[in-house]
Parts: structure tokens; sequence; C-alpha cells
């Protein structure tokens, strides 16, 4: 498969992680994808860091809005979307080289709309704590339903998602 895939990233005041975001993304093995990047009213150097990669990687789209929030800046990031496939990033998260590879591959093996990867939380200290029980089976409305204990450690950067399942609901975190 070589379908684009496109990344919304919204992002406020994230001059000290957005360069490895940016980076996590680019450094993808699956190379077919567009990175968006919504500036969600920064007043720090996040605007000067995303444009210099901008500069760098013509997949990089690059908006600008005042502040009106996460859910706000990843729909702005939807109206652009050019892909067929959707993932959401935070600007402070990261991804590993094979992250967009694998879940492709998981997709077109279980021809699932909605595939979730497990996701590491990292602390000050460097602790690392896995979350790989949220979907079980492949079943995102399962966990997105349940009351499961860590409905609240689940990141949107960890799922990737057909297009056109967006226009069925509503996404707001």
């Amino acid at each position: 498969m070589n379908e684009l895939v496109s990344v919304i990233m919204p992002a406020y005041n994230m001059e000290k992680y957005i360069g490895d975001t940016i980076e996590s993304v680019l450094n993808q093995i699956y190379k077919n994808l567009e990175l968006i990047i919504i500036n969600d009213g920064s007043s720090d150097g996040t605007k000067e860091i995303v444009e210099k990669y901008q500069h760098m990687d013509e997949r990089i789209i690059y908006i600008e809005q005042e502040n009106q929030g996460v859910s706000v800046a990843r729909n702005v990031g939807m109206s652009y979307a050019k892909g067929k496939y959707i993932s959401f990033l935070d600007a402070d998260d990261l991804w590993e080289p094979i992250f967009l590879s694998t879940l492709i591959k998981v997709a077109e093996q279980t021809g699932k709309d909605w595939i979730c990867g497990k996701m590491d939380i990292i602390d000050t200290n460097g602790n690392i704590d896995t979350f790989s029980q949220q979907c079980k089976d492949g079943c995102m409305l399962d966990f997105l339903t349940s009351n499961n204990e860590y409905r609240f450690f689940w990141g949107g950067g960890c799922v990737y998602n057909k297009k056109r399942n967006f226009r069925k609901v509503s996404y707001s975190v």
C-alpha cells in the first residue's frame, strides 16, 4: 500500500519538544505522508522551529491560528488533510521509525479502519511505563466506551484511522 497518510500535529508553546517530534515523523520508514502542524497561538519559538523544518521538507504543511485549544487545532488540521488515513500526534510525543509502516501493515492484514498501537509514557526521570492493553483484539470501540483503567493514559498518537470515519463522528478531547 502506498496511500497518503495525513499526520495532524497541534502545537502550543512546544519549542522544547517539537523538533524531535517532527524528526520522528520525517524519519518514518513509510514515506508517503504529509505532516500538518497547527500552531495554536504559541508565544515561544515554536513557529521558527517548524518553519526551519518546513523549508527542508515539502511534506510539512504549517498553519497558524489564534489559541483555540487542541480540539479546534485538530479539526483545522482535518480540513487540510488530503490523506486516506489520519494519525494524530501531539507535539511532545515521538514515534519509532516503524510506527506508520507497522500500523499500515496491520490495517491491510485485518481490514480494520481503526488500528491502535502501544504507548510508552516516559517520566522526567526516564522511567518507562508501557500501556498496550487498551485495545484488545484490535477493538477500539470497546476501549473508547469502557471504564478501562488505562482510559486516561491513551494517546491519540498511537492510533491510525481511515479519514472517512471522522465524517461519521466529531472529534474532540
